[in-house]
């Protein structure tokens, strides 16, 4: 029972041109905002981050080596041992790396040799007797593949059936 009849709103009531436009301005705005504070959080941690890392492997590194260190502080002073702890560390490092790259150089080139030979003797080497086409209407011959094998000599040689590609 309210002493005001109920009427249909009015155009009154309804918000203005203008209010509506600052309140999608200020929500556009309240978006950038929250926008640049997150770019300027990310940047923050991108400067950070880096120096975080090398403590962290810092710590790491002198949780490893601290037996070390207290075997060789039994012989020597604390300091000493620390820096043979070190080098001790570094030169299992360094020969880990020197086998694993000498390794990894010896089986590039036996690879090198590999697919050398394969482009020059295919014959050699019935599983991939399939790759080589049979004439110059195969698949093989066609667009990008016909114009790689032309140029290059040894591929050229080795697969001379493909002598023009064919229309697709």
């Amino acid at each position: 029972m309210s002493s005001k009849p109920e009427s249909p709103a009015t155009i009154s009531d309804r918000p203005s041109a203008h209010s509506t436009w600052q309140r999608r301005f200020f929500m556009v705005l309240t978006i950038l905002g929250w926008l640049a504070l997150a770019a300027a959080i990310i940047w923050g941690l991108a400067k950070i981050i880096g120096p975080l890392v090398l403590v962290g492997f810092s710590a790491l590194l002198a949780y490893l080596i601290f037996p070390l260190v207290r075997f060789f502080q039994r012989h020597m002073p604390r300091p000493l041992a620390i820096l043979v702890s070190l080098l001790v560390v570094l030169a299992v490092i360094g020969l880990i790396l020197y086998v694993l790259v000498f390794a990894a150089v010896q089986q590039f080139g036996q690879l090198i040799g590999f697919i050398t030979d394969l482009i020059q003797h295919p014959q050699n080497y019935p599983p991939f007797q399939s790759f080589r086409p049979s004439s110059p209407s195969s698949p093989g011959c066609r667009g990008w593949a016909f114009h790689r094998i032309r140029s290059t000599p040894q591929l050229s040689r080795s697969w001379g059936t493909c002598s023009k590609p064919s229309a697709a």
